[in-house]
């Protein structure tokens, strides 16, 4: 008796799956209690050009990456390396002599900025602010200030035009260019009314 019970009430059970489930359009059994879910994909399904600027945006040069430009980001990394260096360049010129400027004018002489040093990609720059009047001093704490606030413009326009390119190259990057569009010039011979033959050109657009 008991086995007929285990065996009713596993028919029981394979009933109530089949009532709570159902066919899709393709007519396979989904389960009611799951959902459909859209797949996960760590990149978008189609090329991105959003993504693409929020990469770029984030990480310069990974947008030219994603766009599979890769010869484009050492142009990236160039760029932003050597707009980086003048940035620390001109910064630390400005910023030592305005420390250099202001230290002469204390009467403590023992604190005054005698000398410092700038390194470059191939050898360091030597700076003695002591061998300046106090006159020349502010002139180049001026100088460098303006070569300052130019890089610190120029690094944005670097980033910018970074994001810009790759969001550009994403539109492009389904852009089918076919060896079969081509324009061609040839010259050719024309017939007048006249019955006269002239010379030219002829223009031939193939698409």
């Amino acid at each position: 008796m008991n086995f007929l019970k285990k065996i009713f009430f596993i028919f029981f059970l394979l009933g109530c799956s089949n009532c709570f489930a159902q066919k899709d359009s393709t007519g396979f059994i989904q389960s009611a209690d799951t959902g459909f879910r859209k797949p996960f994909h760590l990149t978008p399904k189609e090329h991105s050009p959003k993504f693409a600027g929020i990469l770029s945006a984030v990480l310069p040069g990974t947008g030219q990456a994603y766009n599979k430009k890769f010869w484009k980001m050492p142009i990236v990394y160039a760029s932003g390396a050597t707009v980086g260096y003048f940035i620390y360049r001109n910064y630390t010129i400005y910023k030592n002599f305005k420390d250099a400027y202001l230290l002469a004018a204390d009467t403590n002489q023992l604190n005054n900025l005698l000398v410092f040093t700038v390194w470059g990609p191939i050898k360091k720059e030597i700076f003695y602010p002591e061998l300046y009047d106090q006159e020349r001093k502010a002139e180049i704490q001026d100088i460098f200030r303006k070569y300052l606030d130019y890089t610190i413009v120029a690094g944005v326009a670097v980033y910018g035009l970074n994001i810009i390119d790759a969001v550009v190259d994403a539109h492009l990057y389904n852009f089918n260019i076919s060896d079969d569009l081509s324009m061609n010039i040839h010259p050719t011979l024309f017939n007048t009314p006249n019955y006269k033959t002239v010379s030219g050109f002829t223009f031939q657009l193939n698409f």
